[in-house]
């Protein structure tokens, strides 16, 4: 009896744990290689980037590289890339730095304040139901186990 209750509490513990690890890994993180600088040149299939270090950088871009529309010579950005197997430079997304922002603030798109006071009154909707739904489904298993052992005949 106890090696069997003890198992459940184990298997409970295992799963619970299990459930909270998945929910600490923060899956949005960028893992790309991220530079900053100012565009020298920009055409429909690469950008010239002078980075902060004054190294011209040359970044190849598709119609899946996200791009700010008024895309300039001149313009501050981050940009983060990729190494392909031929050498080149893939960025898959640059982001201009505004005016009055530094390189380490938040790059935006020319949001206004108002949008930005709106979208901060509420909270983004990030938790999911699931694992609350999985470990109640774990407690009725459990609770219907012990409930089956306490009520089966005993021997004498």
């Amino acid at each position: 009896m106890r090696k069997a209750l003890a198992s459940a509490v184990a298997l409970l513990a295992l799963t619970a744990a299990t459930t909270l690890a998945a929910d600490l890994s923060y899956p949005h993180a960028s893992k790309l290689p991220l530079i900053t600088g100012t565009v020298v040149s920009a055409s429909d299939y690469q950008v010239v980037v002078e980075t902060d270090q004054g190294k011209p950088l040359t970044l190849a871009i598709d119609s899946r590289s996200m791009l700010p529309a008024d895309l300039s010579p001149g313009m501050s950005i981050q940009a983060e890339f990729r190494l392909m197997e031929n050498g080149q430079h893939y960025a898959s997304r640059i982001v201009p730095v505004r005016t009055g922002m530094g390189v380490n603030a938040k790059a935006a798109y020319g949001s206004t304040e108002s949008a930005m006071a709106s979208r901060m009154e509420t909270l983004p909707q990030t938790a999911s139901s699931q694992p609350l739904i999985l470990l109640l489904g774990l407690f009725g298993v459990w609770a219907g186990s012990l409930t089956l052992w306490t009520l089966r005949p005993r021997r004498a």
